[in-house]
Formats: C-alpha cells, structure tokens, sequence
C-alpha cells in the first residue's frame, strides 16, 4: 500500500522542478524565433566563409614566407659569390701589382747597374 499523501508531495515536488516558474521563463513570439533561427544560419554561414578565408589568407601567407625565405637564400648566395669575385679580383690587382713592382725593380736595378 502507499501513501497518498506522501505521493502527492514527491509528484508535487517533482512537477515544480521539472517546470520553472514564469520568473525564470521568458516567453518570445514564435516569428521573433523564428527570425532569430534564420539570424543565427546567415550569421553560421557568414563566420564559415569567413574562417575559409581566413584558411586561404593563411596559406597564402605561408606560400609567401616560403618564397621569401627561398630569395632571401639565393640572395646569401649571390652575394657570396660577390664577395669571392672581390677576392679573386683583389687577388689578381696583388699578384699584377706584384709582377709590376718586380719589373720596376728589375729595370730599376739595371739602369743603376748601367750608370754605375
């Protein structure tokens, strides 16, 4: 046997928790929620296509990081080469200066040897 009493308070205790009260309810027109469901797909489908853009921003930004670090490489190695033609340059005016200076000597040495 149960008591009635007691089911009728466990019932109503159970009611009143499943149903808030007004106070906690805020009652909205059913074409106001609607519009806000269709508000809230054009806002979904605006951020998808804003985050696909950003997504094709961001590879492109990566392409050009790539190709930037691919010059900045090749420019290491253009001026590389710069500087060991400078090198080899200065190494050739050294090793002419060198022979000139030789030669001046030489036909300095002569002459004196020739006055002397």
């Amino acid at each position: 046997m149960v008591d009635t009493d007691e089911l009728d308070k466990v019932l109503e205790s159970n009611s009143i928790k499943s149903c808030p009260d007004d106070e906690t309810i805020e009652r909205v027109p059913k074409g106001h929620l609607d519009w806000l469901y269709q508000e809230n797909a054009r806002l979904a489908k605006i951020n998808d296509d804003l985050r696909e853009e950003i997504y094709s921003h961001v590879q492109w930004e990566k392409e050009l990081n790539d190709d930037f670090t691919k010059i900045t490489e090749l420019a290491n190695k253009v001026i590389s080469l710069h500087r060991q033609i400078i090198m080899d340059y200065e190494g050739l005016l050294n090793a002419k200066m060198g022979i000139r200076s030789f030669l001046r000597y030489l036909f300095l040495f002569k002459k004196n040897k020739y006055l002397t």
